[in-house]
This record gives structure tokens, sequence and C-alpha cells, in this order.
């Protein structure tokens, strides 16, 4: 028989509902890092049992092969989770208790720790110390852009070689020369172009004047002028000669057509930002129908 929900419970699941709607909307990126380890935590241990079934057969003469087996699964489960491969300080908590305070206790302990170390060394052969690593740049190209590109520079040049590695000057350049791109390019094939004797040149019209070396003066071809660098100054102003300055009084500066009384002055002229009685009327009418609007629906 199912049973009703009642009132009292139906706003717990409402909040519930709630807090997960709000988890998935906001900070969905916080739950990335425990999920990984999660996921993580559990491939690692599925590989560990994976391996001790693989080589538990070649266990067999140890004292105590179950204790034997969990150390050799935690040892395996640490290297891919990135650890060294040490074994810790002390074992874990079931080994501390009274019934292991006897010979045969701590017998159980040295085996639990003997399956560490062979099993951090079966996970290290199998290559799970390098799983939880990223891969880098460097890792592969090393210090510079590419490992099989050699480059030469001049030396007040900048280099992404330290000076150690940058090749010397005089060492030769790797690739074609300039005579084998000038044989290959398509552009270095043209005609070359045919060289004139000075003698040949067309004459230059309107040579300009040469200045003797005891000239103190600038001569140009327009007349004996000399440059300066002062400002050219201005007439004086007359105002006399001035229109008179208009008379009444002055017109508003506005930005539209309106009709004008006979002195100049606008007529019927409404500033801006002020409304006219009707509308006035109107917009207090329209916030009210607002208002009444707001508080019933």
């Amino acid at each position: 028989m199912s049973r009703k929900m009642t009132p009292l419970t139906r706003p717990t699941y409402q909040w519930i509902g709630v807090a997960l709607l709000a988890g998935l909307v906001s900070g969905c990126a916080h739950f990335y890092d425990p999920v990984d380890e999660a996921l993580l935590s559990l491939q690692s241990c599925m590989s560990a049992k994976m391996a001790w079934h693989r080589n538990r057969q070649e266990y067999l003469d140890v004292c105590y092969p179950h204790h034997f087996g969990k150390g050799f699964r935690a040892g395996y489960q640490s290297v891919c989770l990135g650890g060294a491969g040490c074994p810790p300080t002390l074992p874990p908590r079931e080994y501390w208790s009274v019934c292991h305070q006897s010979e045969a206790g701590r017998t159980q302990s040295v085996e639990w720790f003997n399956g560490f170390s062979e099993g951090a060394l079966v996970a290290q052969m199998d290559g799970r110390d390098r799983h939880h690593e990223i891969v880098t740049s460097q890792e592969i190209n090393g210090q510079g852009c590419r490992l099989e590109t050699e480059y030469h520079f001049n030396a007040e040049q900048s280099t992404p070689y330290s000076p150690e590695e940058a090749a010397p000057l005089g060492s030769p350049p790797i690739g074609p020369s300039y005579d084998d791109w000038r044989e290959r390019s398509p552009a270095f094939g043209l005609p070359p172009v045919p060289e004139v004797a000075p003698h040949d040149y067309p004459p230059i019209v309107n040579p300009p004047k040469a200045i003797e070396e005891d000239e103190t003066e600038w001569q140009f071809q327009n007349g004996d002028e000399q440059p300066t660098s002062a400002p050219v100054p201005l007439p004086p102003l007359d105002e006399s000669k001035l229109p008179p300055p208009p008379k009444g009084p002055p017109i508003p500066n506005i930005d539209f057509h309106v009709d004008a009384e006979p002195d100049g002055r606008p007529k019927g002229l409404v500033p801006t930002g002020f409304l006219s009685p009707e509308q006035e009327a109107g917009e207090q009418l329209g916030s009210r129908i607002n208002a009444i609007w707001r508080k019933f629906f």
C-alpha cells in the first residue's frame, strides 16, 4: 500500500528540489573535483583487485595470504593515486586492536607491509605511476619549441635557447643556400636590369642653382628670398568697419521652429520638461491605472 504524501512532508520535498536545482544552476564547477576523485579512487581500486588476481599465484608461500593481499592492493592503489610507493608509518586501524597484540598479530602486520611493497612495485612495473601525470609540452619538445628544428641567431638577437645550446656564429646554415633559392625560385629567374652609363642618363629639367660655400643668403629660382621661422604679423583691425551689433532682446536657442511675435520673441513656446495641463492629467490617470493593475494582478 502506497503512503500518500502528507502536508508536513510536502514542503520538505519541495525544499530538497529547490536545493538540487540551485546546485545545478550555480556552482557546478565545485562538484567536479570530488566527482573526479571518487571516480579515480574507484578505478584504482578495481585495477588493484585485478592486479592481485593476476599475481596471487606467485605469493602462495607467504604465512598469511589474506593480509598480504590487503597490503598488495593498498600499495597498488597508492601508486595509482600518485603515491611514491613508500609504505605508511602505521598499518591500517584494524591492526591496532587487541586481537593483533600477539605474535600472530604482529606477523599479520608484517605481511601487510610486505604486500604493500610488492603491490607498489607491481604497479610501477605496469606503468601506473605515470597515468596520473599531466603531459606538458616541455616533456615532449624540451626547453625549445621543437627539438628537430635548429635555429641560428645573431648573438645580439633574442633566441629561445640558452647561449650554451645556441649554435656558434661560424657554423654553416641548414637548408638551401642563396644561390639554390635563386635557381629554384621563379622570382629570381627574371632578366637582370641593364646597366646604364652615367653619361647615358637623361638630362635634369630645371636643375637647381648650386650654392657656393661662401654664400650667406639662400637663393631660389623665383628670386632672392630668405626663409624665416617667425610668424607673419596680421594687419591691424579697424573696428569702424565692423557691422553694428543686433538690437532687441536675444532670440532663445531652441531646437524647433515656433511662431514669433512682431518683436522677435517666440509665441506659444512650451519649455522642454514641462507638460500642459491636459498632458499632466493624462499622465496621472495612466499612473493610477498601472497601480491598480499591479495591485490586483
